[in-house]
């Protein structure tokens, strides 16, 4: 849980810092994008210059919320006097290096597996999304949230639910949407966005990831997508957000994983249960990846093997 310690010095970061850099993890998500945009709208309110510092651009499922398309790519240290790092379990998601910085990071997250590796963490794995922990925080300390701010923390609680169908769906969630929704978030405008906006050829994609689902012996569900796949349906890794869901339905399956080249020379593994007493977490952090216990993943160097695929048993 994040600590009132914690909660002081974070405040006192802000308040000192003119120039602050918001970090979100790559291959950034909904919750990702949606924090790191909330974060800089609120505190432009006090007149904070503040960047958003990301390897990777803003997913198109994420392209409704406002300023979408002012992401950098590239960080410069020596122009911030703060750095806030959104929904990153670890150091190694953000991939740039602040091994050197003489001022204080900000580590706001809700992953389990966080490594507590900024200078101030504020970090609470019982919370569904990193913009929860912002309303919540950004509320305790009375910052001004208008309609903007609320529809992208509002964006961060309908990813990491799956639009409140997820079992991390709880009591504290529904409060928080209820009160981004009363300051104007729309909702339903954020569903179709985040969940409903699939093109012709991702469809196509998906087919062949269904089509090579495969159950092993030890009751897992398992698929995979290769860049040949890639270029066959004139798509890439980013529209693979959503189909991990679908595998996810076999009932009675221990869980289910899906293994994707991301065309950066790396292996992107995606693994979600309905079983609760299986902790994804752990076999993520076995490949160097976390998450959560029942939604996790991990990243590796090297390319898909079709002899390999299914070697899980």
């Amino acid at each position: 849980m994040i600590t009132e310690q914690a909660l002081l010095q974070a405040y006192q970061a802000i308040y000192s810092a003119q120039n602050i850099a918001v970090i979100p993890h790559r291959s950034p998500d909904g919750d990702a994008i949606g924090a790191a945009l909330a974060t800089k709208l609120t505190l432009q309110q006090f007149g904070k210059q503040i960047d958003i510092v990301c390897v990777d651009p803003a997913p198109k499922n994420t392209h409704f919320l406002p300023h979408y398309n002012q992401i950098i790519h590239q960080l410069n240290p020596e122009k911030y006097q703060l750095i806030m790092v959104v929904d990153c379990g670890s150091a190694d998601m953000y991939q740039f290096d602040l091994s050197q910085i003489n001022y204080p990071i900000i580590n706001i997250d809700h992953h389990a597996s966080n490594t507590n590796y900024g200078s101030i963490n504020l970090v609470d794995d019982t919370a569904a999304s990193t913009t929860q922990i912002l309303y919540e925080i950004f509320s305790k300390w009375q910052f001004p949230l208008n309609t903007q701010i609320a529809e992208c923390l509002l964006t961060g609680l309908y990813f990491d639910t799956g639009s409140f169908k997820h079992n991390n769906t709880s009591p504290r969630v529904l409060r928080a949407a209820a009160a981004l929704s009363k300051l104007g978030a729309n909702g339903l405008r954020i569903s179709k966005n985040l969940f409903k906006n699939n093109s012709a050829n991702q469809l196509k994609l998906w087919g062949k990831i269904l089509e090579n689902t495969k159950r092993t012996q030890k009751n897992i569900i398992t698929s995979a997508v290769s860049n040949k796949d890639y270029q066959e349906t004139h798509t890439n890794s980013k529209d693979l957000e959503g189909v991990i869901d679908y595998l996810n339905t076999v009932p009675e399956s221990k869980f289910s994983l899906l293994l994707s080249e991301d065309q950066k020379g790396g292996i992107k593994g995606s693994i979600r249960t309905q079983d609760e007493s299986t902790d994804l977490s752990k076999i993520a952090e076995v490949f160097g990846g976390g998450g959560h216990k029942m939604a996790s993943g991990f990243r590796i160097q090297g390319e898909l093997k079709e002899e390999k695929y299914w070697s899980i048993n």
